[in-house]
């Protein structure tokens, strides 16, 4: 009956602390998930903003490439479009970080318009997120600005978190399992395997 009791009652302290630790674990990576696409979103709409501006203040049939500078942000790529989606301008020139947009016609304004694009195929590594709005030149031609950036890494670096923490749940069940092995009756089994052990 104590034997019984001893044991329902660790079972049920180590299903309550799995349970605790689970929500614990899965509240981390919903929190890093938010604050990392936030961050994304953020640098991209800094880019596109200074994108702007410069393209406000230049004649873009005249000279397009220089109304555009690096993004200050690695992984970033800024291009300028005509109205028919042929590229006139793009920074940085030798960026691994694909030039994706959403298929054509795209919903364009005056407001910046944020899209998400998984990988083309499954060896692609090219998932991206990416803003884009319309724009003016200094002679009030429309022209669209386009800023994407690569979110591989951040997936990577969410997988990472996601593997550390399935890896940590799992010990920390075991070792509080192991812990109590009498509670659990697997005290004789472990002493019957050491004089076994010994006895060879």
């Amino acid at each position: 009956m104590l034997s019984s009791l001893r044991t329902r009652l660790t079972l049920w302290y180590v299903g309550a602390f799995s349970v605790v630790l689970l929500l614990f674990s899965v509240g981390v990576y919903f929190f890093v998930d938010r604050i990392l696409h936030e961050r994304l979103q953020t640098n991209l709409h800094s880019t596109l903003t200074i994108g702007r501006s410069a393209v406000a203040h230049i004649a873009v049939q005249e000279s397009a490439l220089p109304a555009l500078e690096n993004p200050a942000f690695s992984g970033q790529v800024i291009a300028l479009l005509d109205r028919e989606g042929r590229v006139l301008a793009r920074q940085p020139l030798n960026s691994n970080t694909p030039l994706r947009l959403p298929s054509f016609p795209l919903h364009i304004s005056g407001s910046p318009q944020s899209y998400d694009l998984d990988e083309s195929r499954e060896d692609a590594d090219d998932s991206c997120s990416g803003v884009y709005q319309q724009v003016t030149d200094a002679y009030g031609q429309r022209y669209l600005l386009v800023v994407v950036e690569s979110t591989e890494v951040l997936g990577d670096q969410l997988d990472t978190l996601k593997n550390v923490f399935v890896v940590a749940v799992g010990l920390a069940c075991t070792v509080t399992f192991l812990k109590y092995p009498n509670s659990l009756g697997l005290g004789h089994v472990l002493e019957w395997q050491a004089r076994n052990d010994a006895v060879r």
